[in-house]
This record gives C-alpha cells, structure tokens and sequence, in this order.
C-alpha cells in the first residue's frame, strides 16, 4: 500500500512539475527563426519510443507566416526521407499550439503545445511539448543547435532538465548522423 501510494505521489508531482513550464524570459521570435538541427531528445510518448532508433539526426525548419508559426522537420527513416510539417497558432512568443491529425514521431495525434524553454539564438534551444490525445498526456524535449556540435554543458542541462520533469536518461536519445534530409 505505502509503494502504491508513493507511486501516486510520484506521478502527481511529475504532472505538476511539467505544468509550470515557461517560455525564456524575454524570447525574441525573429531571431529564433530558421534552421535547426535536432540534437537529443526525451519523451514518455510511446510514438518516440518506436520511431527514435530508425531515424537519422532531424533538421528542424521554424518560419512565421503572420501570427502562426509553421515547423518542418525532415529525417530518414526505414522508408527513406520524410517530413512533417505543423502549423501552429502562436499563444505567446515561443509559446504555440496546434492540433495534430497524424502520428508524428515527436508527437501523437492530439492537441500539443510547444514552449521554447531556453535558446541562445545561435548554437541550441530547449523546447518541450505535450500533446494531450485519447490515451492520455504525454511530453516531449528536443535540445537543437544551430550545428551539429553538442557541448558536453549543454548536453548534462539538458539531462537535468528531462529529469526534473520526470524523465530519465532511458526516455532519451542522441540522434546519429547520418544522410540529411532538408526539410522542402
């Protein structure tokens, strides 16, 4: 009874952990803009877990296009290039939510929002998503460089972001280089 409740306990203050999640102080959208490459990433949702060992390293392309931002994210898969393109309506700067209607490997089908949590604008960005569908909530980080290099700094905030979230070091991955594929 006393591991069941802890258990419970656990899960609650994990839901309430990624409930205060917030956008960088002072996020300017402009220069946010533009090309990414996805770096590592961590997530709970089951999608991610299926998808993360068949895909090389994503490239991630965010532009304004009036108050909605559209992402377009290409990586190779089992079946070659593929991209996913979301449009999302803007909340707040680096605040964005949008409706999917198909199985991302980032997000499942569902309402997700997306927080771009920290950024230096010019070498990486935090960002987290939670997509809420019918099987429940799930939540998503994705530490992106203006590059492929990943500083070892970088690299231990970021594991200590995902944990304080609940998240470990298994819910995660390092994307592997391999052939790129540039979001059309």
């Amino acid at each position: 009874m006393l591991q069941i409740t802890a258990s419970i306990l656990l899960l609650l203050f994990i839901q309430c952990q990624a409930g205060e999640v917030k956008v960088q102080d002072n996020f300017d959208t402009g220069k946010f803009m533009g090309m990414w490459y996805a770096l590592m990433a961590a997530s709970n949702c089951p999608m991610f877990e299926e998808m993360k060992a068949h895909m090389t390293r994503p490239i991630v392309v965010y532009t304004m296009h009036g108050k909605t931002v559209k992402t377009s994210m290409a990586f190779r898969g089992p079946e070659g290039c593929a991209q996913m393109d979301d449009i999302m309506e803007t909340l707040a700067p680096g605040h964005y939510k949008h409706k999917s209607e198909s199985h991302h490997f980032h997000t499942a089908k569902g309402d997700s929002e997306l927080t771009i949590v920290h950024t230096n604008y010019n070498s990486h960005a935090m960002e987290f998503r939670r997509t809420a569908h019918p099987g429940g909530t799930c939540i998503t980080v994705n530490l992106q460089g203006r590059n492929t290099d990943l500083p070892e700094e970088v690299k231990a905030k970021f594991i200590d972001y995902i944990q304080h979230l609940g998240l470990s070091e298994k819910d995660m991955t390092i994307f592997s280089k391999g052939e790129e594929c540039i979001p059309k």
